[in-house]
């Protein structure tokens, strides 16, 4: 056993037995981040999960269905594709709501020629030889959605994809340029990965600036250097203020820098925001984000971005 393994899971057995903890998991994360065991607390953004997410367009509405498969070869499978990208179809008729979270009990109930969902899913396992799962759906409503899938499998499928929501005063102006922004702006979003759309909850920020402070505060202590508890707490606010406007120009889509090539549309343009605004100007109307969305097939969490 490698000497990293063996402090990593030191640090993980120290902190389910601390005695504030008591065995709790998620505050057994938030004690190792505080002490500065950052990559322990990270989760895994991968499961063992395999498969693809599909993406259907349809009538101003998107439908993203995430059908998971126990391998990637299956996943490859012109019978699953096929199987994904009719799942996605049916699902549109569930839309209508901004962003909607479709239970996936609610979907295998729709019809898919003869047969439901879910009888779909039972058959194609008989077929690809794997247990099939229907893990997650999403619709979204708007008159202008942008969509990106990435790296591409079968129509309309890969294995991450992102749709964004734009709310134009005028969606008539030079509609075609508009959706090719809204295209750029959900390519954005694979590449970038925004958390939120524009500004970070307050519980949330709450959270990580008390995680960061004891971070902070714990390796001035661990420095061995004598220092006035004053000037610690002083010294500390002012790094966990950098840290926090590090974490909304990265995690808040408005403040990101765009990743994409230019805009004809704002070609000067920095971050999201600044490409919005000088978009709309070009156009003589205003354009600004209403939802986002990305999933990646097989990650524990999806990300919903809503004002």
């Amino acid at each position: 056993m490698s000497n990293w393994k063996c402090v990593f899971e030191t640090n993980c057995k120290q902190a389910l037995s601390d005695a504030e903890v008591n065995g709790d998991m998620d505050l057994a994360v938030d004690w190792l981040r505080k002490r500065g065991v950052a990559v322990a607390a990270k989760k895994s953004d991968r499961t063992a999960n395999d498969g693809l997410v599909g993406l259907h367009c349809a009538d101003g509405i998107v439908s993203v269905v995430e059908v998971n498969s126990e391998t990637d070869f299956v996943a490859r499978n012109d019978v699953f594709q096929s199987a994904v990208t009719s799942i996605g179809k049916a699902a549109i008729e569930l839309g209508g709501q901004t962003l909607r979270t479709i239970d996936p009990l609610e979907l295998g109930l729709l019809k898919v020629g003869n047969e439901t969902i879910s009888e779909l899913l039972t058959r194609c396992t008989a077929t690809v030889g794997e247990s099939l799962r229907l893990k997650r759906a999403f619709t979204l409503s708007g008159d202008v959605i942008g969509t990106y899938v990435h790296n591409v499998r079968g129509v309309g499928c890969g294995t991450q994809v992102a749709a964004v929501v734009l709310d134009v005063g005028d969606a008539s102006a030079r509609r075609e340029e508009i959706q090719d922004l809204a295209n750029a702006l959900a390519m954005h979003t694979v590449g970038a990965q925004p958390m939120f759309l524009s500004s970070i909850p307050e519980e949330f920020q709450n959270k990580e600036k008390e995680l960061e402070k004891e971070r902070l505060l714990q390796e001035l202590q661990t420095d061995g250097k004598e220092i006035d508890p004053e000037v610690a707490e002083k010294r500390v606010d002012k790094k966990v203020d950098k840290l926090m406007k590090k974490l909304s120009n990265e995690s808040v889509f408005i403040n990101q820098v765009f990743v994409g090539l230019p805009s004809p549309l704002a070609p000067k343009a920095k971050d999201i925001k600044g490409l919005l605004a000088a978009a709309g100007k070009t156009l003589g109307t205003t354009i600004n984000i209403k939802a986002g969305l990305r999933v990646q097939v097989g990650a524990e969490e999806y990300v919903e971005m809503l004002p």
